[in-house]
């Protein structure tokens, strides 16, 4: 996922259209824990989400056929899909110069 998030244009649709299933079932996870309201967001975060939460909501959907998932992930998914990942990967931002956390969930200070 990480991949994904990082990279830009004709390379996103790339890995979007052959990312297996797994990676999709991934994002539907994702977007059902921040429906649910299981990931902790910043406001700010929050507010560069809302435009997106319709398109979330579908991603959501086990009935959305896979092609039409892969074509919201593409159009939409670079405003929304660093955001969650981030908020799931790090938590309420608790995140260190290198990306590391400690076992408690703090960050390493040296």
């Amino acid at each position: 996922m990480r991949f994904v998030n990082e990279s830009k244009g004709q390379i996103r649709r790339k890995l979007i259209t052959e990312a297996p299933t797994t990676f999709l079932s991934a994002v539907r996870e994702l977007c059902l824990n921040f429906l649910a309201g299981n990931l902790q967001c910043s406001i700010d975060d929050r507010a560069s989400i809302e435009p997106y939460t319709e398109v979330i909501r579908h991603l959501s959907h086990k009935t959305k056929p896979l092609w039409y998932k892969r074509h919201l992930l593409i159009k939409y998914g670079h405003h929304f899909l660093p955001v969650l990942y981030d908020n799931f990967r790090y938590g309420s931002g608790a995140e260190s110069s290198d990306g590391e956390l400690s076992e408690d969930g703090s960050t390493y200070d040296e």
